[in-house]
């Protein structure tokens, strides 16, 4: 690893080496220590998979820098309370070996769900669904069907594109999707399914844009700033106080279902899985 800094942390008579590299992942293999705690190595295999399981960005160094913190004290504790106090130190292992079993049944358990669970839905049983819960989808921001695209000031032909973006026949479609590919910075079209206006948003770097009058008006528009030419064309729209469009929620649905039929048969799974392995494992009760 390049560019390595080492710590040193000292804890009640605990000496611990922390080591890591600036770049973090994207300088190491699978295989290198990006930090040491005594006899404690933590890989960067191990610690992406650990990362994603915890719900970590490790493309963030913020957070990489919280999880690399936070599996040192957690090191730096487990040894310094075998050094301190043997009985709490026993206490504390019995306790991580129950709550590890706890963890590997709930991993058991959704792996036999998935595999006894049907995971596919028709269309009849998502639109009933939505027929019966709509008042659960009031949307919370506009969505629209729009055309969003985004040139460097100096980009040839931008007067075609001034006519074109406007979308008035299949001619000017098929011209803005040629001309995006060749010189735009972002391009965004979809005339079929809808998309959070917030998310568009997102990519216009202009602060004073009033997207309520964007979007109800419909509009068609272009605007610029020291380096862009920004076109906006809003085909349709739904006010915040709407009720999604089926298609828009199909997916949010399909979990709900999902999320249903893995609690109702979960119980039954675990049960059988239980009885299963106690039968496959070699237990001994003496008393």
């Amino acid at each position: 690893m390049e560019n390595n800094t080492t710590y040193l942390l000292i804890k009640g008579g605990l000496l611990a080496t922390l080591v890591f590299s600036v770049n973090f992942f994207s300088s190491c293999s699978s295989d290198a220590v990006l930090a040491r705690v005594n006899k404690h190595e933590l890989t960067t295999e191990d610690a992406q998979k650990l990362m994603n399981h915890l719900g970590y960005d490790n493309k963030k160094p913020e957070d990489k820098k919280s999880f690399v913190d936070t599996w040192t004290n957690a090191m730096v504790m487990q040894d310094e309370i075998e050094d301190s106090d043997l009985n709490k130190a026993r206490i504390t292992e019995f306790r991580a070996q129950l709550f590890r079993g706890e963890l590997a049944q709930y991993f058991l358990t959704e792996h036999e769900l998935m595999k006894k669970v049907d995971t596919t839905f028709s269309k009849v049983d998502l639109q009933n669904y939505f027929n019966a819960h709509i008042e659960e989808f009031s949307l919370n921001d506009f969505i629209v069907k729009a055309l969003f695209i985004k040139l460097p000031l100096n980009a040839p032909k931008i007067d075609e594109i001034k006519s074109a973006y406007l979308l008035k026949n299949d001619k000017d479609i098929a011209q803005i999707e040629s001309y995006a590919k060749l010189y735009a910075d972002d391009f965004y079209f979809d005339d079929e399914n809808w998309i959070l206006f917030q998310e568009l948003r997102k990519r216009i770097a202009l602060k004073s844009i009033n997207q309520e009058n964007l979007i109800l008006n419909r509009t068609k528009t272009y605007f610029t700033d020291k380096e862009y030419i920004y076109f906006l064309n809003v085909l349709e729209y739904k006010l915040k106080s709407d009720y999604p469009p089926f298609e828009f929620v199909k997916n949010q649905i399909k979990e709900r279902l999902m999320a249903q039929r893995l609690n109702n048969r979960r119980n039954e799974v675990e049960q059988t899985l239980k009885e299963k392995l106690f039968k496959k494992h070699d237990i001994q009760i003496y008393f």
